[in-house]
This record gives structure tokens, C-alpha cells and sequence, in this order.
């Protein structure tokens, strides 16, 4: 059996796509943030487990870019970094009004959008140990309770990482009856 490869021991694994979840403001984004300052500053750490070094593509469809740059230069700023001098992270924003990254079909699965194509273009290109798609809830155009839907939009990630050998963090709120029924 071939040992598990991690982006981050024990927590990330490296060539696959996760999904990280949580209530809106409960921290995902700064969370994210602080992974891909890590991995693309090479800090070696990210909230106490190892983790490994290498370009990040940020693909935000949530907030706005003037946002993320106070985010990321607080993160920064708390590791004694120039958010500048970090030459290996490179943030996508996508506008409101074009952000969905995989659209569902009637009686059919999840395929891919043009924005998704430029995302998998720019990963090809780019190489990335990390990929963070911040949100699900934004770049997801389908019916999430379609479980067909809802399979192969997180599987169209899985072979995005298995086809440019990185991590795919997807950031994702708790459905509405998720969040009702506990």
C-alpha cells in the first residue's frame, strides 16, 4: 500500500479536494488565508502540523479583493511577513455576476463553466500546491440537494487536483437544513 501523501500531516491530504465547513463568520476565510500564507511563504507550519511548501491560486467568488488584501496582509503582519514579498500566491477574484465554476443540468451532472476552465488553465500553469475555492455556495450552480449534483461538482475538484498534483480546499456553509435540524 503506497504511504498517504499529505499537504498537511494529518489534516490535508496532498492530489485531492476537502471541503471545509462552517457557519458564515465563524473564521473559514481567515483559516484559508493563513494555509496558503503558509504553504506559499514555505513557513513549514499551519496551526501546529507540518506542512508542505509550494505556489497557492486563492480563488475567491465571496469576498471582495480589497478585503482579502486587509486579510492577508493581518496574516502576514502576524508572521512577520510582507504580504508582497509573497511572489507564490496568487488570487483569482471572480465578479458576482460570473462565478459559478460548475453549472447542474436537468437529469443530468454538474459540468464544467468557462471560469471553471480559465481555474484549471491558470492550475496547469501555475503548478500549485493548493488550490482554495472560497465558497462552495458561491461557485455552485446546481441543486445541492441532487446528490448527482452535488457528487460530481466536488468530483470536478478531485480531478482538478489528481490532474495538477495539488490540494483543493473547498470553503462550504452548512446547508439551511443542515443548520435547522442540527
Amino acid at each position: 500500500i503506497p504511504a498517504r501523501q499529505w499537504l498537511v500531516s494529518d489534516r490535508i491530504i496532498a492530489h485531492d479536494a476537502i471541503i471545509l465547513s462552517g457557519d458564515g463568520g465563524a473564521g473559514k476565510t481567515t483559516i484559508a488565508t493563513q494555509l496558503a500564507v503558509s504553504v506559499a511563504g514555505d513557513l513549514g507550519d499551519w496551526l501546529g502540523a507540518i506542512c508542505q511548501a509550494g505556489p497557492v491560486i486563492f480563488f475567491s467568488a465571496e469576498e471582495p479583493e480589497d478585503e482579502m488584501r486587509r486579510r492577508l496582509d493581518d496574516v502576514c503582519r502576524s508572521r512577520q511577513l510582507e504580504a508582497g514579498s509573497l511572489e507564490q500566491l496568487h488570487f483569482h477574484f471572480a465578479e458576482p455576476d460570473n462565478c459559478l465554476l460548475g453549472v447542474g443540468r436537468p437529469n443530468g451532472p454538474v459540468i464544467r463553466t468557462p471560469l471553471f476552465e480559465a481555474l484549471q488553465a491558470a492550475a496547469e500553469a501555475v503548478r500549485p500546491a493548493l488550490i482554495v475555492v472560497d465558497s462552495i455556495a458561491a461557485t455552485f450552480g446546481g441543486n445541492q440537494n441532487d446528490r448527482v449534483h452535488a457528487r460530481t461538482f466536488v468530483g470536478l475538484f478531485r480531478q482538478m487536483a489528481r490532474e495538477t498534483d495539488c490540494a483543493v480546499l473547498l470553503l462550504d456553509h452548512p446547508s439551511l437544513s443542515g443548520i435547522t435540524n442540527g
